[in-house]
């Protein structure tokens, strides 16, 4: 994952490509928008509250470049929140670097289908996993929409045990251990 407030994406480009020529290929980048400010504001990174409606236009620019770089080795992008100056990269990535965002908004969905190659969905519910059906749907109405194959990777919390009485007992176990400052930020 790279938060995109925290990088600037030709570091990110570059480092990805290192990551990558370890893995084999077998490597995407998270592209986490930044929607929440107290995870940056207590780095003095938050660039405002305006930021909010922005991410997506932000994230965009963010991932153009990356593509510019991997694809090309060049970027000379020129928008609202980047300038590169004949940015290199080099050497290439050894395979096509897949992109991936969690966008869940329509905006933030469409950001997905149209710049990335998988969405993250979450998924609710206990038990019937049909309930988050309609996230992933939405996922796939909107990469048609752009004429691209995205896929949706389901975010979901799988307890096992023997039983079911033991896997809600392990359930208990969790919330009652949950540490709930934390969570007050999800």
């Amino acid at each position: 994952s790279t938060a995109v407030l925290t990088l600037p994406p030709a570091m990110v480009a570059r480092m990805a490509v290192t990551i990558d020529s370890i893995s084999g290929g077998r490597f995407g980048i998270n592209i986490v928008s930044g929607w929440h400010k107290v995870e940056y504001s207590q780095m003095g990174l938050w660039p405002g509250d305006d930021h909010f409606g922005k991410r997506y236009d932000y994230s965009t620019e963010y991932v153009t470049i990356l593509k510019q770089l991997w694809e090309t080795g060049e970027s000379d992008f020129k928008g609202a929140y980047f300038q590169m100056d004949k940015c290199k990269l080099s050497p290439p990535p050894v395979a096509r670097i897949p992109i991936v965002s969690a966008g869940q908004s329509d905006r933030g969905m469409n950001f997905g289908a149209t710049y990335c190659d998988y969405n993250f969905c979450l998924g609710e519910g206990i038990n019937d996993p049909q309930k988050c059906a309609e996230v992933p749907a939405r996922v796939l109405r909107h990469a048609r929409a752009t004429g691209r194959n995205v896929g949706a990777y389901m975010l979901y919390m799988v307890i096992s045990a023997d039983t079911d009485e033991g896997a809600f007992a392990r359930w208990d176990s969790y919330e009652r251990g949950a540490d709930r400052a934390a969570l007050e930020h999800l």
